[in-house]
């Protein structure tokens, strides 16, 4: 997550066959997400054929959230 792109949100998707995997593929982003000052402000769970998909929204913490 690039510093330049602050005042624009930005939306990760992490996918798994389970949520479990796609919670620990969004844990191990969001940490090093804060260390660089974005937040996450929404999230949405998905279904597909291929399991399951956690679309999240990263702010920096400088913007207005």
């Amino acid at each position: 997550m690039q510093p330049e792109t602050a005042t624009h949100p930005i939306i990760r998707t992490y996918k798994g066959r389970e949520k479990r995997a796609a919670e620990n593929a969004y844990r191990a982003d969001a940490r090093q997400a804060a260390v660089a000052g974005w937040i996450p402000v929404a999230h949405r769970w998905s279904e597909t054929w291929e399991g399951v998909e956690l679309a999240v929204v990263f702010q920096h913490r400088t913007a207005e959230v």
